[in-house]
């Protein structure tokens, strides 16, 4: 996989919604759309320490759904640089697309972006298949000439 396309997030949504089917599993306190926005509004006025949420989750943190609100209200409020992994076979095996950059995706959605950076891996005919001849061509071409 060579470097990342601008994807649009619609096209992303048909296949995985982490705010519809959070992707994180064996949570003890769910995540939900309010959940986010409170940790967004209390980041914001400063009512937490939002730099807490600065990094990854760790595996400590991982199971309490309201970490992974503030994570995603963290990058809603200050960004990220790192595009979004999408593995374009799995969801012709029926897996989450999405390997990493899940609360990067949510933050988007609730920013109400409409296109975000991606790194998409799988067959050639996945890609087309699920995000287009022109995403492939991006993908494809540029792995191409890195070979010459």
């Amino acid at each position: 996989m060579s470097g990342s396309v601008i994807l649009p997030i619609q096209a992303i949504l048909q296949y995985a919604n982490p705010l519809l089917t959070p992707p994180w599993p064996d949570l003890l306190v769910d995540v939900d759309t309010r959940m986010i926005e409170a940790a967004y509004e209390d980041q914001l006025l400063e009512r937490v320490d939002g730099t807490r949420f600065a990094a990854p989750l760790s595996n400590r943190d991982y199971p309490d759904g309201r970490n992974h609100a503030g994570r995603v209200a963290w990058l809603a409020i200050n960004g990220w640089g790192e595009p979004i992994s999408i593995e374009a076979s799995d969801i012709e095996r029926g897996h989450w697309p999405i390997t990493d950059g899940n609360h990067r995706l949510a933050a988007a959605i609730i920013l109400g972006e409409k296109e975000i950076k991606a790194e998409i891996g799988g067959f050639e005919t996945d890609v087309i298949r699920h995000f287009g001849e022109y995403v492939a061509r991006q993908i494809f071409d540029a792995d191409a000439e890195m070979c010459l």
